[in-house]
């Protein structure tokens, strides 16, 4: 499912969430890169 939504990136602030979202896309060979919100948040700060 993530897989057809073409996203770049999959976030949770949740680490049990993020193991779960892992585990479930490494399963599926989706090549999606895992970060926390606070990541994508200084990302789009740094981006303007």
């Amino acid at each position: 499912m993530i897989k057809e939504t073409g996203a770049e990136y999959v976030s949770a602030e949740c680490s049990a969430c993020r193991m779960q979202l892992s585990d479930a896309m490494h399963g599926q060979k989706v090549d999606v890169v895992f970060k926390n919100p606070i990541e994508l948040i200084a990302k789009a700060l740094r981006e303007g």
